[in-house]
């Protein structure tokens, strides 16, 4: 009984919430909407249905229901509400979908970005070796994202760290051009009809599978053409003036998003895989079909299987799909942004006017005052004594003496922060993801992780030492390498100091931070 009336409260609950104004359902209704040829006897006005995102003839309406007319009205009701939308509030409430509306499109044109880039990059081979050059197909990352002009801040994000992921990726090298007579052997060698790659397969569909009659210079043109159409489509994107909702013609992107870490970020209450199949299902009217888009999930995919790739989603996925790291609470516990101090402001120059010649005073009658009796002076309260980490106190012993290093006392440090129950609890689970290989690689790349720019914080080593997640700590020491920078948020200074953290038979195998004068400090020589 009970669990009975749990269910019918949640189903009322989930049909009180598509009375609400949803972002979402704007986007969903909005705008020019295309639908079947109208074919009936009677009338042809239509509605959209919100449930499906399909386009209802009100004919086909009447027909469907013509035996509920006959009968009473609430028994139509409420089969509409059991069949029609309760499983689709079940599967996706409009709260969830509403509020993750933005990031899940955001993702499908992130993931379009990343195989169009790819794509890109598979069309600079095919031209190297057909002309000598990569020409139109570069894919220099100012060549293809200087014209974005992003508005979101997740896609604002992206554009920034895919910029310095490229910047310390080594290129691939790029093939020779092939000689004339290669180039002939290539054209009757090949099977234009059944090609496995992007390159090859978006120019026999332009030549419609003849292009054992192109000459080179015919060919190097089209497959130039199609790089400046494929980047005219990224900068569309990453501005997000783009048409791009779920790409409801091609399931191989739901799959890809569906399959990716980025998806653990949203998965509140389990909804993620149905909202992201509902949404791509109720804007497949909305949304303008790209033909070659299709054909590029499909090669690129095909591709990027055959190579074993670490990313299926593309090598530009990563670095847009860090909402779990930005997540609030987290990403300030790893890394701080350490922000120049502002320059003082010259203080304003004050012209002081010549004062006038007082007045004489008037001579005031004498009154006499009795003197009060003194109040005791209050007795000054002691200020109250700063008491300084062993870190803090660590890195002062080392300036005072003027060594090149100093050690943290360990035993000291242990009791200088506690982590209570309450703060283990909330940090014990999303750190176990950090703590990674993966994880430290793509924050030190991103993000600089470790560096002046963004160093670890104190409480973050710390808490690795104090509840023994030794694991993370040799990560640290191998994928940031060593020394690195930690900013003291123990006692809220802010300074970034460069340490090394060692464990070893002189430590008796137990952690050990060492504080290092960066002007001193000497790295060893590899």
């Amino acid at each position: 009984m009970v669990n009975t009336v749990k269910f019918l409260f949640i189903t009322l609950c989930l049909i009180v919430q598509v009375g609400a104004k949803d972002d979402y359902y704007e986007d969903f209704t909005l705008g020019e909407v295309r639908w079947d040829h109208y074919v009936g006897p009677l009338d042809p006005a239509w509605y959209l249905d919100q449930y499906s995102g399909k386009v209802i003839f009100e004919d086909d309406k009447f027909l469907d229901n013509y035996f509920n007319y006959l009968t009473e009205d609430d028994v139509s009701h409420w089969e509409q509400i059991w069949f029609e939308e309760l499983p689709s509030l079940s599967a996706c409430p409009p709260s969830y979908l509403n509020k993750n509306s933005q990031y899940i499109r955001y993702l499908f044109r992130l993931v379009t970005i990343s195989y169009l880039y790819e794509g890109i990059k598979d069309q600079s081979q095919l031209l190297s070796i057909l002309k000598g050059n990569e020409g139109k197909c570069s894919y220099e990352w100012n060549e293809i994202f200087s014209q974005c002009k992003p508005k979101s801040f997740d896609m604002k994000t992206f554009l920034r760290r895919g910029r310095n992921k490229f910047l310390i990726t080594e290129k691939e090298n790029l093939p020779d051009r092939i000689t004339d007579s290669d180039f002939r052997k290539f054209l009757g060698d090949t099977d234009w009809s059944n090609q496995n790659t992007y390159a090859l397969a978006r120019l026999a569909n332009k030549c419609s599978g003849r292009c054992d009659k192109l000459s080179r210079k015919q060919m190097t043109t089209i497959i130039g053409n199609s790089c400046v159409k494929d980047k005219a489509l990224i900068q569309k994107i990453c501005s997000e003036n783009d048409s791009l909702y779920g790409i409801s013609y091609s399931e191989i992107p739901k799959n890809l998003l569906l399959k990716a870490d980025i998806m653990k970020a949203i998965n509140e209450g389990g909804f993620a895989k149905n909202c992201v199949e509902q949404y791509q299902k109720m804007l497949s009217r909305k949304e303008t079909k790209h033909d070659h888009l299709s054909l590029l999930f499909s090669k690129v995919f095909q591709k990027l299987q055959n190579t074993n790739s670490t990313y299926q989603q593309g090598e530009l996925f990563i670095p847009g799909a860090l909402k779990e790291f930005d997540d609030k609470g987290l990403k300030d516990f790893l890394f701080v942004e350490v922000k120049p101090k502002p320059k003082p402001k010259p203080k304003p120059v004050v012209v002081v006017a010549k004062p006038k010649p007082k007045p004489k005073p008037q001579p005031k009658p004498v009154v006499a005052v009795v003197k009060p009796k003194p109040k005791p002076k209050p007795k000054p309260k002691p200020k109250p004594k700063i008491v300084f980490s062993e870190f803090e106190n660590a890195f002062l012993r080392m300036m005072k003496a003027g060594k090149e290093k100093e050690m943290v006392r360990m035993n000291v440090f242990e009791k200088d922060y506690v982590f209570d129950k309450t703060m283990i609890s909330r940090l014990e689970k999303p750190l176990k993801l950090f703590q990674t290989q993966n994880a430290l690689k793509d924050m030190k790349v991103y993000d600089y992780l470790g560096t002046k720019k963004e160093p670890i914080r104190l409480k973050f080593i710390k808490y690795f030492i104090d509840r023994g997640h030794h694991s993370g700590l040799w990560n640290i020491k191998s994928i940031i390498g060593e020394p690195f920078y930690v900013v003291n948020d123990i006692d809220s200074n802010k300074r970034v100091s460069l340490v090394k953290i060692t464990n070893d038979k002189s430590t008796d195998y137990k952690w050990q931070i060492v504080i290092l004068d960066e002007v001193k400090f000497k790295p060893k020589k590899k």
